[in-house]
């Protein structure tokens, strides 16, 4: 869904709930993320606009955009291996 576009005002796009659930699974370790990582994220990945057009859209440096990228994601890989693993073993 490349080209999306998302007016100024709105930081995280409204198909999204405001603040994920902290329900242990993935929406749980989403919401565990700070939210301009957790913006970036959901922006790249769930709508598909490029680090660009983010940055174009959240009116921040590109280098920032790629940053909070970077560690939004090392922060959510964390964050979902450290979950049990269910009964038939996988997290």
């Amino acid at each position: 869904m490349r080209g999306v576009r998302l007016p100024r005002s709105r930081r995280i796009p409204p198909s999204w709930p405001a603040r994920p659930r902290r329900d242990g699974g993935f929406s749980g370790a989403l919401a565990g993320i700070p939210e301009a990582q957790r913006q970036v994220l959901l922006l790249a990945y769930f709508h598909g606009l490029s680090q660009s057009e983010i940055a174009s859209r959240l009116d921040q440096p590109l280098g920032t955009v790629k940053s909070h990228a970077r560690l939004g994601l090392r922060k959510l890989r964390t964050l979902l291996r450290s979950r049990p693993a269910n009964r038939w073993g996988t997290r």
